[in-house]
């Protein structure tokens, strides 16, 4: 499913775009949020009921799943679209990031003995 295409776009509702950023985040860090988690982490904070009308919300509109039985139980469908739209309603309120300056896969770690050299620099004369 890509979200960008689905209902969901960064113009959307931008509670229910903090609501879905704020989940993403608990699930990465390895566990569901609680509705009252995701109300009292929202800016200004709401109450369960709402965070619960936001959830239900971004159900319906397929962005996540809710795992039946399971009291807390949420999956995300498509965690990079989901990053994009996120990203883009933060740009479209004036919020901006830097890109990473290297590739997030870090090559193999280097012994001393393979760290690269850097050339001696020298000084022009007027500067010793």
């Amino acid at each position: 499913m890509n979200v960008m295409s689905g209902a969901l776009h960064p113009t959307a509702g931008p509670r229910r775009i903090e609501a879905l950023a704020y989940i993403i985040e608990r699930l990465r860090r390895g566990s569901s949020p609680s509705y009252a988690e995701i109300g009292r982490n929202m800016k200004p904070a709401v109450g369960e009921g709402r965070a619960r009308q936001l959830v239900d919300q971004l159900v319906k509109l397929g962005v996540i799943e809710r795992d039946a039985g399971s009291h807390r139980g949420i999956s995300v469908r498509d965690l990079t679209a989901c990053r994009i739209l996120i990203d883009e309603a933060l740009g479209q309120s004036g919020w901006w990031h830097a890109a990473p300056l290297a590739p997030l896969e870090a090559p193999a770690p280097c012994s001393f003995l393979q760290l690269p050299v850097l050339p001696l620099m020298e000084l022009p004369p007027d500067l010793d």
